[in-house]
C-alpha cells in the first residue's frame, strides 16, 4: 500500500513540475535550499570534529603513564570477566579517561619476578641463577588479551577513584586455577579538557 502512495506522489509532482512554472520555481528553490543546507551542516559538523579531535590529541599528552599509580589491581575470569584497580592521579590535571590493556598468559604467576615486567608471547623464562633446563623453564604465551576502558573516571588531581571495567577475553582457552598469570599496561590516558 506504501508503494502505492509513493508511486502517487511521485506522478503528482512530474505532472505539477510538467504544467504549472511557479510549482517548478518553487520545488528547484526547495531542493537547492536542502543541498545547500546539508552542505553547510556537513562542513559545520566536520570542522567541530576536527576540532574534537585535536583537543582530545592534545588532552591525551597532558598526562604521562608514570603519573599515573595502580594499586589493588584484581582480575577476575568467569562467566564475565572483571578488573578492578585502585586509580591515583598524581598529575598537575584532572584525569578524565583512563585505558589499560590487560594480557592474560597461560604461565603461572610466580614465574614473573616483581623486577621484571611480563614475557612476551612465546617467550621462555629461565629461572636467574640457574641453568637451562626443561625443569627450570616456563614457555608463557598470551592467551587473552583485551582494553579495558573507563570513560568517565574523571579523578582530580591529587585523587584516587576505583576504576572497574568489564574485560571481555574472546575463545579464551579452558585456565585452571594457578595455572595463568596476567598483567596489564596503560595504553590510553586523557585529561579533562577545559
Amino acid at each position: 500500500m506504501e508503494w502505492m502512495a509513493f508511486s502517487a506522489l511521485v506522478l503528482g509532482t512530474f505532472y505539477f513540475v510538467i504544467h504549472y512554472r511557479g510549482f517548478r520555481r518553487t520545488l528547484t528553490f526547495t531542493i537547492l535550499g536542502v543541498v545547500v543546507l546539508a552542505v553547510v551542516g556537513g562542513i559545520v559538523s566536520y570542522l567541530f570534529d576536527q576540532q574534537a579531535q585535536q583537543r582530545r590529541q592534545v588532552a591525551s599528552l597532558l598526562i604521562k603513564p608514570n603519573q599515573i599509580e595502580i594499586a589493588d589491581a584484581k582480575l577476575s575470569i568467569g562467566i564475565s570477566a572483571e578488573l578492578k584497580a585502585v586509580v591515583t592521579n598524581k598529575s598537575p590535571y584532572d584525569l578524565a579517561e583512563l585505558a589499560l590493556k590487560v594480557t592474560v598468559m597461560d604461565c603461572p604467576g610466580n614465574a614473573f619476578y616483581e623486577s621484571a615486567p611480563p614475557p612476551p608471547s612465546g617467550y621462555v623464562l629461565e629461572k636467574q641463577g640457574e641453568q637451562s633446563s626443561e625443569k627450570n623453564s616456563v614457555k608463557c604465551n598470551a592467551v587473552g588479551e583485551y582494553v579495558a576502558r573507563d570513560y568517565g573516571i574523571n579523578i582530580p588531581k591529587g585523587q584516587k577513584r576505583a576504576f572497574e571495567g568489564y574485560v571481555h577475553f574472546y575463545n579464551l582457552p579452558p585456565l585452571k586455577p594457578n595455572e595463568w598469570s596476567w598483567h596489564y599496561s596503560i595504553v590510553e590516558i586523557v585529561a579533562v579538557r577545559d
